[in-house]
């Protein structure tokens, strides 16, 4: 639904403002006739979410069907919380 990161950004931040617990990322369209996407570009789509809102504390769930892009968004969102904890 996003594909402009200031534009996903921003509704990130509006939903956790407005009380939302968790965001749910997804980087592939489920849409009945909706173009099928790659492993690679949906861990393209779904890093940045997944570091951006784990940086505002944000709960995240992983919308993917595929076990890399899971992985890619756990490893994104430990290096964020690493971060944090040192800065």
């Amino acid at each position: 639904q996003f594909t402009d990161p200031e534009a996903g950004r921003a509704h990130a931040a509006a939903m956790l403002e407005a009380g939302a617990a968790i965001i749910d990322i997804g980087g592939e369209s489920t849409r009945p006739g909706a173009a099928a996407t790659f492993e690679d570009e949906e861990i393209r789509r779904v890093l940045p979410a997944v570091e951006y809102c784990a940086a505002m504390g944000a709960g995240i769930s992983i919308d993917s069907r595929r076990a890399g892009v899971i992985e890619a968004a756990l490893a994104g969102a430990r290096r964020d919380a690493q971060r944090a904890a040192v800065g």
